[in-house]
């Protein structure tokens, strides 16, 4: 198979894969919206907003620097891709602590323990992105498809088990045991790549002082412009789910009410709307 045969394949998987998890997803979310209802839907979208910033903030550009880095390793040395991805995952721990920092703050402040439950999913997304990102850089989207399929497969069954059954109703709730299932699948994705990774990288065994200040460098100059635009996109989404509900509360309405709307446009409405949008975004 040459190149451009070998690429286009893998374009088409991936749209597969795609449109595959985007229909999952759309259909999980009905089942979410019968049996959380309207103000734990609200809640439930709050959630992610809050959980899409720190991903934002944990990967900053570096996945992409990352699949740059990897492709330009045009003799794709094992041992340098090894020390590429070892310096992206010390960057990622960095900017872990601070979308640590940043959840621990924000559910103190509103009082929403749902954000200490994904708290560790967003590390989770912060090291599988990385691996993503040299999969890429290899031309090997397998590993990616496949846990791109098992995390969304895994967090639909089990949080679907978990709302129709009230499994961890007495400690968790149902918003809260939705929100534990998407957790657990994104931990499922991080070991399948995880295992991929082992495979494909080797016994390569790195210490702190293999690792080049070169890469780090590198993957820094190339993930700050990156960043800074999701940044911007990411705020503009954070800002909407604090201010939204709050303003429908200045307006007269009760919290329980302010969230029921939210949930209802955030979670209900604009699913549906954009759905058709998924065979072109696939």
């Amino acid at each position: 198979m040459n190149k451009m045969s070998h690429w286009a394949t893998d374009t088409v998987f991936l749209a597969a894969t795609n449109f595959f998890t985007g229909t999952v997803g759309f259909f999980y979310r009905i089942i979410l919206s019968k049996h959380l209802g309207s103000d734990g839907m609200g809640i439930y979208q709050q959630t992610l907003a809050f959980f899409s910033t720190t991903i934002t903030v944990i990967t900053a550009g570096i996945p992409v620097s990352v699949s740059k880095l990897v492709a330009e390793n045009s003799q794709n040395n094992t041992s340098k891709n090894a020390h590429i991805v070892a310096s992206a995952f010390r960057l990622t721990t960095v900017f872990a602590l601070f979308g640590l920092i940043f959840l621990i703050g924000l559910s103190q402040f509103l009082h929403l323990r749902l954000l200490l439950i994904i708290l560790p999913a967003s590390i989770f997304v912060g090291y599988s992105s990385v691996m993503k990102g040299y999969f890429f850089g290899i031309q090997n989207t397998a590993p990616v498809r496949w846990s791109n399929i098992s995390e969304c497969i895994f967090r639909t069954l089990l949080g679907t088990l978990i709302i129709r059954t009230n499994i961890l109703l007495q400690f968790e709730g149902k918003t809260r045991g939705a929100v534990f299932a998407l957790t657990m699948g994104e931990f499922i994705s991080l070991c399948l790549l995880c295992m991929f990774f082992a495979r494909s990288i080797g016994p390569h065994q790195i210490d702190k002082q293999d690792i080049p200040l070169k890469n780090i460098k590198d993957i820094i100059t190339i993930a700050i412009p990156i960043s800074l635009s999701r940044i911007i996109n990411s705020v503009s989404v954070f800002v909407e789910a604090l201010l939204v509900p709050k303003s429908l509360v200045l307006s007269g309405l009760s919290s329980l009410e302010a969230l029921g709307i939210y949930g209802k446009t955030t979670g209900m409405v604009l699913p549906l709307l954009f759905f058709p949008a998924l065979f072109i975004r696939a």
